[in-house]
């Protein structure tokens, strides 16, 4: 049995755009899309939610997105800053 989410506990951990997600429900997935809707590209907390949604509908593509918007962190991936 899955223990019901709490969209305010969601809102509160998952406030800071700045900050990846991490591991998360497709559930809470949905409630940091609703809350982060027109952030923008580097607003890494709609990215993750994004990314989450779209593995459950059979999308991957938003991964590159992921990598391509988080600041600071482009040389890792073999690209110039």
């Amino acid at each position: 049995m899955t223990t019901p989410v709490n969209a305010e506990v969601v809102r509160i951990r998952h406030r800071v755009c700045g900050e990846h997600p991490g591991e998360i429900s497709l559930d809470v997935a949905k409630i940091i899309l609703s809350q982060h809707a027109g952030h923008g590209e580097h607003c890494l907390q709609f990215l993750g939610a994004l990314n989450r949604a779209s593995v459950v509908c059979g999308e991957a593509a938003v991964t590159s997105l992921l990598r391509h918007s988080r600041p600071g962190r482009r040389e890792e991936y073999g690209q110039e800053v």
